[in-house]
Order: C-alpha cells, then sequence, then structure tokens
C-alpha cells in the first residue's frame, strides 16, 4: 500500500469536501504520533475485510521496534499482492488526545459496518497511545458521517463557520466533535 493507494481511495470516498493528494499523505504519514487503521480484504475467498493498525512512528508508548503491528509496506503494495482496500483512517495522538484526521470507506464498502469498525479500532490505539479523549472535525453537510460519530458516542463541542469550502454553494461549517475514551 502507499500514499498513492490511499489518496485513489480518498478520492473516490470524498463526496463532500476535498480529497487529500499522495503528497499531503506522505508527509501526514511522516509526523510524530500517527497511525493509520486500514480496512482490507488479500486476494482469495475472504468474504470480510480485515482490520489492521499500523504503527508508522514506534513512538507509542510501551512499542519496541517490532511489535507484531504491521508496518505501511507490510500491508502490500500496488505492485505486490493483491490487497482490496476498503477503507482507512489516519489518527494522530499528541499528549491524551488522539485526533481522527480522516477516515474513508470505499463506496462499494459502506452500509456493511466498516467505518464503525475502523472507528473501533482507531478508539482502542488512542487508548493504548494513553488518550482520554479523541476529537476530530466534520463538514456539517455530510450526514452519513454524523450519523456514524453521533451513533458511535460523539458529541459537539464547537465549530468553525464557513469552513469548507464548496464549489457550487456556500462554504460548509466544520463541526468539532470530541468523545471521551475509556468510559462504557
Amino acid at each position: 500500500m502507499t500514499a498513492e493507494d490511499l489518496a485513489r481511495l480518498h478520492a473516490e470516498a470524498m463526496e463532500h469536501g476535498t480529497a487529500w493528494s499522495a503528497t499531503a499523505f506522505e508527509s501526514s504519514l511522516k509526523e510524530k504520533g500517527v497511525f493509520l487503521v486500514v480496512a482490507d480484504r488479500s486476494g482469495g475467498d475472504q468474504p470480510e475485510a480485515s482490520i489492521k493498525t499500523c504503527h508508522l512512528d514506534q513512538k507509542r508508548p510501551g512499542a519496541a521496534d517490532t511489535d507484531g503491528h504491521p508496518s505501511m509496506t507490510s500491508l502490500g503494495s500496488s505492485r505486490g499482492p493483491s490487497v482490496a482496500l476498503h477503507g482507512f483512517l489516519l489518527g494522530r495522538t499528541i499528549g491524551w488526545e488522539t485526533e481522527l484526521l480522516t477516515l474513508a470507506v470505499a463506496m462499494s464498502a459502506r452500509r456493511r459496518g466498516l467505518g464503525h469498525a475502523i472507528l473501533e479500532a482507531f478508539e482502542v490505539e488512542a487508548q493504548e497511545r494513553g488518550s482520554k479523549a479523541a476529537f476530530l472535525e466534520v463538514a456539517d453537510d455530510n450526514p452519513a458521517a454524523l450519523a456514524l460519530y453521533h451513533k458511535t458516542g460523539w458529541h459537539q463541542v464547537g465549530q468553525r463557520p464557513g469552513y469548507y469550502p464548496r464549489p457550487a454553494a456556500d462554504p460548509a461549517n466544520a463541526l468539532i466533535l470530541r468523545k471521551a475514551l475509556g468510559q462504557p
């Protein structure tokens, strides 16, 4: 899997807003505290996507050089084994908070619980990194994302008016959502 693979799926999944470029992914993937949650299906007869968390920085508390989690390259590449990328989430932990930077699910894989499963893996990883809370920004004109986040316990704590440009409409507001982690 490459930054180009992530950018390709991100472009497909972005019904609202602007997709990230491969260069943006490459830059983000190098940042301290960043991790990637991937939902893929390797070639073969496997009916369900598997969820994997990729530690990109090895700066995770308690992480050794090899902690049993896959690296970006071990998840496959567009030149390697057949891997169908169904979705991913990019997160970043700073101190006791983790930010959900972006979440994308392929159109063909939606409405199957994949976004929910990716969010669960994100929360587990955030807690393992010592986070007490997570936050994200989402456009107020993205009802599918808002429904997923509200269903999984996220709550609005702020708003940035006119934050997301829209080509043929007024800019959309960014809603800032937060979720306490490790609570029932």
